[in-house]
């Protein structure tokens, strides 16, 4: 199992797109007019990004760099790594996001989606495919793949949809017992 912590991958992460947030939408932000056509959420991490040190950077990238090594020793051994594609079931349209996931405030708008961090950290491929659901809502899981290894991604998820798509004629849109790499 990974051993980065994934509070580290969540610093990483927000350091880091707070920076190119500020650094690609500093224009519109120093534009009162523009600027007031940004929604909150933007506004928050342009500014967010804006008071970065140098060493913030730093040490998000030194973060970073640890899970790019981390990641190298998983794929030595293991063609994907799986995970869920999100934290929540479906919500309701008219909720921007969710406030709270299981009794626990989320401290920023983007923390509902922390699940897709150790991929887009580091631009990994990745693929969402459907794998069940709970009282009527569906969910998801991410399959990720080392870098370059995008046909064998699609490969294999056009196996696991094949799969699937059987299997959920059978059970209630759940992937087949004993679905596995060695199997395709």
């Amino acid at each position: 199992p990974p051993t980065t912590p994934a509070a580290s991958l969540w610093t990483a992460w927000t350091t880091l797109r707070s920076q190119k947030m500020a650094a690609n939408y500093n224009a519109l932000y120093d534009d009162p007019q523009k600027r007031a056509l940004l929604k909150p959420e933007a506004v928050w991490e342009i500014e967010m990004g804006r008071a970065l040190s140098e060493n913030d950077v730093a040490h998000a990238k030194a973060l970073r760099n640890e899970w790019l090594d981390e990641a190298a020793r998983i794929f030595a051994s293991h063609d994907f790594f799986l995970l869920p594609s999100a934290q929540v079931f479906p919500f309701d349209v008219s909720q921007a996001y969710p406030k709270s996931i299981g009794g626990t405030q989320m401290d920023t708008y983007h923390r509902w989606m922390e699940v897709s961090i150790p991929a887009s950290l580091l631009g990994l491929p990745a693929l969402a495919v459907p794998c069940g659901q709970a009282h009527g809502q569906h969910m998801g899981m991410q399959i990720v793949a080392k870098h370059g290894a995008d046909g064998a991604l699609l490969a294999f998820g056009r196996a696991y949809e094949s799969a699937f798509a059987e299997a959920a004629s059978i059970s209630d849109r759940a992937p087949p017992p004993g679905f596995g790499i060695d199997e395709i």
